[in-house]
């Protein structure tokens, strides 16, 4: 692939199938309040990495951190390398939880012109009621705890 005019149909010269905007990078991904407040003490891993083709950006990140008793309110993953586009609704990132939660999130859902990710619970078959992430759902015991993965695509402007 190359930055400029890729076409996988050499016979397609048409500009809106051009690929021409291809990025690689890194990007810090953090827990931080959405409807009320957070606070972290510290993070023991932090890390991601985007690519971007066009108008679409696969996402990957890890996070560990302590998050203190004090947080309350609803909480997001913020630091998406790219803004969310306006109709990016349904953009999913999937995630793989493990260590110490008291209420693991289920996923992460991009919101729409912002750079964060909304944690989500109670999605899955057989759970009562569909919620936002707690921020009481945090083990506040040490920087080991609260370990998510998590990856997925969304659409940027």
């Amino acid at each position: 692939l190359t930055e400029h005019g890729f076409h996988p149909n050499p016979a397609d010269s048409a500009a809106a199938n051009a690929l021409d905007d291809y990025e690689e990078g890194t990007w810090t991904p953090a827990y931080v309040g959405s409807s009320g407040s957070i606070t972290v003490a510290g993070y023991s891993l932090q890390a991601g990495k985007y690519t971007k083709i066009g108008n679409l950006v696969y996402v990957e990140g890890e996070l560990r951190g302590q998050v203190t008793n004090n947080s309350t309110g609803t909480y997001d993953v913020s630091g998406l390398p790219f803004t969310v586009d306006t109709n990016g609704s349904g953009s999913i990132l999937t995630c793989f939880n493990q260590h110490a939660w008291i209420r693991a999130p289920h996923y992460f859902t991009a919101v729409q012109n912002t750079t964060v990710a909304r944690a989500r619970e109670g999605i899955d078959m057989g759970d009562a009621a569909y919620t936002n992430g707690a921020s009481d759902a945090f083990n506040a015991a040490n920087t080991n705890c609260n370990r998510v993965y998590f990856s997925g695509c969304y659409r940027t402007a």
